[in-house]
C-alpha cells in the first residue's frame, strides 16, 4: 500500500502487510483509507457541510473483492495506490474462468474463485451478498458526476475510484460535470477491448443511448477515437 504525491515517484507513506490474516489486512487497509480519504467540512454560504472524497462503500467493496476474488496461486500482492485524485486497487489474476467482462460489470452472476473465503466474509457480514460488489461500487457514485472504472487485463483486475467534486448552482446543489473524467472512463474500455460500441458505453457509464452517442461523437471530433461502419454495426477504435 502506498500514498503517492503529485507523481508516482513521490511516496508519502508506504506499508506492506505480510504474515497476518486476511481480516487483519482488511481492517488495516480500511484504517489507512479512512485517514487518506476522510470526510471534511466546507463552508457553503451560511452552512457548514460535511463532504466526502471517495465514497466509503466503494472503497470497502473494492477492497473486499480484491481480497476474496484474487488468484492466490499467483505470488503477486494486492496493490493499493492512493493518488491525490484517485484510488487504485489492483488484485492479481484476471476474471475467473467462465465469467465474461460484461457479466462482471453487470454483477448478475457469481463465480467466486475462493468460495470458502467468500463464505467467511459473508457470514461476518463484510460481504452483503454474492455478485453485488461491482454494482454497489457503481451505486456509491450514483449522485456524483465522477464514476469508477474497471480495468481487466490478462493477469490483473484494477478498480479505479476517482475523488468526487462538488459545486453549487442557484437554489439547489448538484455535482460538477467533469467531462475529462467522463471521457477517461469511456477510454478505459480500450484497456479491455480493441473496439467498442455505443451499447458498451451505455452499460459502463449507466447512461442513455443519446448520451452515449454524444460522448462518442465528442471523442471522434477530438480525434481520440475513430468511427467504423454505420447503423447497428458501428464500432469505435482508439486512435
Amino acid at each position: 500500500m502506498a500514498k503517492l504525491g503529485e507523481t508516482s515517484s513521490i511516496f508519502l507513506h508506504r506499508e506492506s502487510l505480510c504474515d497476518c490474516s486476511v481480516l487483519c489486512q482488511y481492517q488495516r487497509t480500511l484504517e489507512l483509507l479512512d485517514a487518506w480519504y476522510g470526510e471534511y467540512e466546507q463552508i457553503s454560504g451560511f452552512y457548514r457541510e460535511k463532504r466526502i472524497q471517495i465514497p466509503k462503500e466503494a472503497c470497502r467493496e473494492a477492497l473486499v473483492n480484491a481480497l476474496v476474488h484474487r488468484d492466490y496461486s499467483l505470488k503477486g500482492s494486492i496493490r493499493v495506490a492512493a493518488f491525490p485524485d484517485r484510488l487504485e486497487i489492483t488484485s492479481p489474476g484476471s476474471l475467473p474462468s467462465g465469467l465474461s467482462i460484461a457479466e462482471y460489470l453487470s454483477g448478475r452472476i457469481s463465480v467466486p474463485r475462493n468460495a470458502v473465503l467468500a463464505q467467511v466474509f459473508h457470514r461476518l457480514t463484510i460481504m452483503e451478498r454474492f455478485a453485488t460488489g461491482v454494482r454497489r461500487i457503481q451505486e456509491a457514485y450514483g449522485n456524483f458526476q465522477q464514476k469508477p472504472s474497471f480495468v481487466v487485463t490478462e493477469n490483473t483486475v484494477t478498480v479505479v475510484l476517482p475523488k468526487v467534486s462538488y459545486t453549487e448552482v442557484h437554489e439547489g446543489r448538484r455535482y460538477a460535470p467533469d467531462m475529462k473524467a467522463v471521457h477517461q472512463r469511456v477510454l478505459s474500455l480500450f484497456f479491455t477491448f480493441d473496439s467498442i460500441t455505443r451499447s458498451d458505453v451505455e452499460r459502463q457509464l449507466g447512461i442513455s443511448s443519446t448520451s452515449a452517442k454524444r460522448l462518442l461523437s465528442q471523442l471522434v471530433l477530438s480525434h481520440t477515437v475513430k468511427r467504423e461502419g454505420n447503423g447497428p454495426a458501428t464500432r469505435y477504435r482508439r486512435m
